[in-house]
């Protein structure tokens, strides 16, 4: 195992450092600990504008980013700690969500905390989320990053973050901090941020050899973080206008929208949106699904179960996408 304490809370400078190790050719698992300061990170396959209160944010000076990960809006500040593993994809390595997450959970229960896998992507305590995890595949290597809510300022999130009313009525909740909690609450004596990351450290990468950057790297990494990870194009990616908006919250699968112009019969333009977990992005089906006759035996005999899986991720269907296309 490789191991990077990475002491910036940049967010901009942080993603472009997973980003380069997410490149790196190595056939060690590399596992990260890292932070950022008041920022909001969007899943790959949202709609900035929709997700975040942009007056809150413009007003707190909230930084805004997006990662290359699906999955939902989040809100870090320094009372919550972040973790990425890096792991080749083969038949012997862990990819599912529950079996990466193991040895974090471990920690947890060591500690005290009654830390259990919950839900698709997360790590609970008596029903609360403590952390949310997504993952993007790179060819064969596998980025999974979470976080950890230690001790965050947990009303922040509602005043930063919008909730689709759609998710809001299909999950039956009422608000965001309703639902999450800090590891501090559940821990049986009191230690800090601090302690907790160097037991996190001494429980998974103990003997791990700690990632030194090349002089190619470092600037590799600076060049993704001032041009990619810190433009507007990226991280809001202008919205267009669309002559159709399919919406549905699938349980336990996530919020998918499709938007879509069709002219003559046949889909011009489609965007996919949502809060989803594929690992490989929406590109390669909005690319397969365009200028294409738009008839049901059309799009079904281009989709299949793999790719499906690949975008919106497991559990999802070829059926649930033709029903969001054509309901």
């Amino acid at each position: 195992m490789h191991f990077l304490n990475n002491k910036s809370v940049d967010p901009y400078y942080n993603l472009a450092v997973e980003a380069t190790l997410l490149e790196r050719d190595t056939s060690e698992i590399i596992f990260i600990l890292w932070q950022n300061d008041n920022t909001i990170v969007v899943g790959r396959n949202q709609n900035t504008y929709q997700e975040i209160n942009q007056l809150n944010c413009f007003n707190d000076k909230v930084n805004i980013i997006r990662r290359i990960s699906g999955g939902g809006a989040v809100y870090h500040d320094l009372g919550n700690l972040n973790f990425s593993f890096i792991i080749n994809v083969n038949d012997d390595s862990p990819t599912t969500y529950e079996k990466i997450l193991e040895p974090v959970i471990s920690v947890l229960n060591k500690l005290g905390v009654a830390a259990v896998f919950s839900g698709k992507n997360d790590i609970v305590v008596e029903g609360k989320k403590i952390s949310g995890n997504a993952q993007h595949r790179l060819k064969n290597r596998l980025l999974h990053h979470g976080t950890l809510m230690f001790d965050m300022n947990l009303e922040l999130i509602g005043k930063y973050l919008n909730v689709d009313e759609l998710k809001v009525k299909a999950k039956k909740i009422q608000s965001v901090p309703a639902r999450v909690a800090n590891i501090k609450d559940f821990l049986p004596f009191d230690i800090s941020l601090t302690e907790f990351k160097e037991m996190l450290i001494e429980e998974i990468s103990k003997t791990a050899t700690e990632i030194k950057f090349s002089e190619a790297e470092l600037n590799h990494i600076n060049d993704l973080r001032d041009n990619k990870f810190l433009t507007d194009k990226w991280n809001f990616e202008e919205p267009e206008e669309f002559d159709y908006s399919k919406k549905f919250h699938f349980e336990s699968k996530g919020l998918v929208e499709a938007n879509l112009n069709i002219k003559d019969g046949k889909i011009t333009r489609i965007k996919f949106y949502g809060d989803f977990l594929g690992s490989f992005g929406t590109k390669i089906i909005e690319d397969l699904l365009t200028n294409i006759d738009y008839k049901i035996e059309t799009i079904r005999g281009l989709l299949t179960e793999e790719l499906v899986d690949e975008v919106f991720g497991r559990n999802f269907t070829t059926n649930e996408i033709i029903e969001l296309l054509f309901n």
